[in-house]
């Protein structure tokens, strides 16, 4: 860990015989500049050796605009490496078979119990603006979703469809805001939670999707930190945190 340098006047005044207690404090600008001596690099490198993502997050955030900044430095480049956000469960089956699929398929695949649909799959493609960075543009991942589909439909050579298509097709507005609305999985430094996203919105005209990061960062550091003390009561001061 790197010391910060002494203060030559705190010295100074020690030695003429000044007690701790007429030792002058440091002002909050004073402990800024000492913060920014360092480059930002190195404390990009300061952090991720940290073990406590939550003290990182929600107390290193807290000391200077600057030590802000540098941490979601960090924070941004873990969620870009990452990050993803795959949707599942009933509202996302229903953009991949809706009932005329059902009507057409044999007897044997009429239900949607015997069939396993293939989920979709969001991976990080840019921060916007590139100057704030307030969102994370999400892009579907459907390189391999092609033959996922041909997959799970096998023999149907009938159903070849993208998940693309399927996500962002026209009139499945309904579908998609209930996706938005309802928890999904969430990758986060190789820890997978079910989260709702905040604040996110999908854009069907340029097939992507985009959230507020920041608050997906705090949502996520908050669950751990629930996880971490088991219950809610356990911990005095986590109604106050909440």
């Amino acid at each position: 860990m790197y010391a910060l340098a002494p203060n030559p006047e705190l010295h100074a005044l020690a030695g003429a015989g000044a007690g701790p207690h007429l030792l002058p404090c440091p002002t909050t600008a004073a402990t800024a500049m000492l913060l920014e001596a360092l480059p930002p690099e190195i404390w990009h490198s300061i952090i991720m050796c940290l073990d406590d993502r939550c003290f990182a997050w929600f107390v290193l955030r807290q000391v200077s605009p600057f030590m802000a900044s540098v941490t979601e430095d960090v924070f941004a480049r873990y969620v870009s490496r990452t990050c993803s956000v795959r949707f599942a469960g009933t509202s996302a089956e229903n953009l991949i078979l809706p009932d005329e699929f059902c009507t057409c398929m044999p007897k044997r695949h009429s239900t949607r119990a015997s069939l396993q649909p293939p989920t979709f799959r969001f991976l990080p493609s840019a921060f916007v603006p590139t100057t704030t960075k307030a969102r994370l543009v999400l892009k579907l991942c459907d390189s391999t979703s092609t033959q996922e589909m041909q997959d799970t439909f096998k023999p149907h050579a009938w159903f070849d469809i993208s998940l693309s298509q399927v996500f962002f097709k026209p009139g499945a507005d309904a579908e998609r805001s209930r996706l938005l609305n309802e928890p999904q999985f969430v990758v986060f430094d190789n820890e997978l939670k079910s989260l709702r996203l905040p604040s996110a919105v999908i854009d069907v005209a340029a097939q992507e999707i985009s959230l507020d990061w920041r608050l997906l960062c705090d949502t996520f550091m908050r669950d751990q930190l629930k996880c971490r003390y088991e219950t809610v009561s356990s911990v005095a001061w986590w109604r106050t945190f909440e």
